[in-house]
């Protein structure tokens, strides 16, 4: 079977949800879009190798610029976080973008999946690798 498992089903890693883990926050605007494009571009390569991607830096895109819903909502750093562990919780794998290290957020994204037994992935070929490897599985799995 090819790495990219296309061919005879070209859905075939469909089933296999991956969530995009990396900063978001920057010093000015400017750094938080470059932050949401790579996490986008990241996304897009995921979606183009079978997968399904979340992206949560477009979820919630530009929210806290001067003029976005999260100034106008009251909400905190701290409410999107936690919603977006639960997500995590919810995906097979997380794939880590940009200086993923540096991130408080996004290192509580990766600590989150690791104690939940959900494989996490620093570049795309290492989440082709193993999706070959679990592709019966997840199949099966989610018949």
């Amino acid at each position: 079977m090819s790495p990219t498992m296309r061919g005879s089903d070209p859905y075939a890693r469909r089933n296999i949800v991956v969530y995009i883990s990396g900063p978001y926050s920057g010093e000015d605007e400017l750094e938080v879009r470059k932050n949401i494009e790579r996490a986008d571009f990241a996304a897009q390569e995921v979606w183009k190798q079978g997968f399904t991607a979340i992206c949560p830096h477009l979820n919630t895109a530009l929210f806290g610029s001067r003029e976005g819903p999260l100034k106008r909502a009251n909400l905190t750093h701290s409410d999107y976080l936690a919603g977006d562990l639960s997500i995590v919780s919810r995906c097979d794998a997380v794939l880590t973008v940009g200086n993923y290290e540096e991130s408080k957020g996004a290192k509580m994204e990766v600590a989150h999946a690791l104690i939940n037994g959900i494989p996490v992935f620093n570049n795309l070929n290492d989440l082709i690798s193993w999706s070959s490897q679990v592709y019966y599985y997840y199949n099966k799995k989610r018949a």
